[in-house]
């Protein structure tokens, strides 16, 4: 009806790319998105509000696939652009930082990835309160950030916090929440209480089995930690056994 460079057909296309990534096909989705970039590009120009979601979510997909240098760049161009088309504060903005400070830490930048993710912070919660799912979305970063570092105390009552807010505004099965869950889990193991992290980290499973299903990266994550905690455990065999399936269903999506 509209034909292929009509702007509501590239919107569509768009969240169509963003939901291949969601469901973990981060290979298609990279794809998807290039072409749909091109054309906006050339249709709608480059720092049109549309074309730069569309380079935002090719950057997010890049990294999701580990290219965090070439994430990086491409957040940057982006960042740059929104601060001049749409401001500083402006909730796309801040969501390009977020995602920049991501890149960051996944090179291993951490204090620069903490220092901008603090920044994101002040900036949500004066725009949207503590408990904006955004906003803890940002602290679970900064978390991380610190566990990076070595601040495990600091790390670990962090997450704690986040996830009695994430019970309390998302609900216990959200996969923010199971997210938030995992990374305590993997504290646990990685501080040695592997009976407590093997029974958070078998219960997260179960539950993003049950809601998110198989394939999906969240559940990926949490089956990948609990066969992490198993071999600690010394059941080799059920960790061999599960990593296998895990690598199974990653291989191709990546």
């Amino acid at each position: 009806v509209l034909g292929t460079d009509n702007p509501d057909t590239l919107i569509t296309r768009h969240e169509l790319a963003r939901l291949m990534a969601d469901q973990g096909n981060y290979a298609e989705a990279e794809a998807e998105s290039r072409d749909i970039l091109a054309i906006s590009q050339g249709v709608l120009g480059a720092d049109h509000p549309e074309t730069l979601i569309t380079q935002h979510e090719l950057a997010r997909v890049m990294a999701d696939r580990g290219n965090y240098t070439g994430a990086e760049a491409e957040f940057r161009d982006v960042l740059e652009a929104r601060r001049r088309v749409l401001g500083t504060d402006n909730p796309d903005t801040l969501i390009t930082r977020h995602e920049l400070a991501r890149a960051m830490a996944g090179q291993g930048n951490y204090t620069g990835a903490e220092a901008e993710f603090r920044d994101v912070l002040e900036a949500r919660t004066r725009k949207f309160g503590e408990e904006n799912p955004d906003t803890l979305t940002t602290r679970h970063e900064i978390a991380r950030m610190m566990a990076g570092q070595e601040d495990r105390a600091g790390a670990e009552a962090e997450f704690r916090a986040v996830l009695r807010a994430r019970i309390r505004v998302l609900g216990a099965e959200h996969p923010d929440t199971l997210i938030t869950r995992h990374e305590i889990a993997r504290m646990m193991a990685d501080g040695e209480d592997y009976a407590g992290a093997e029974a958070e980290s078998r219960e997260i499973r179960d539950v993003s089995l049950r809601v998110l299903g198989a394939d999906h990266p969240i559940t990926l994550i949490a089956r990948h930690e609990f066969a992490r905690v198993m071999a600690f455990l010394e059941d080799y065999a059920g960790a061999e056994a599960e990593f296998r399936d895990v690598l199974e269903a990653r291989t191709g999506k990546l």
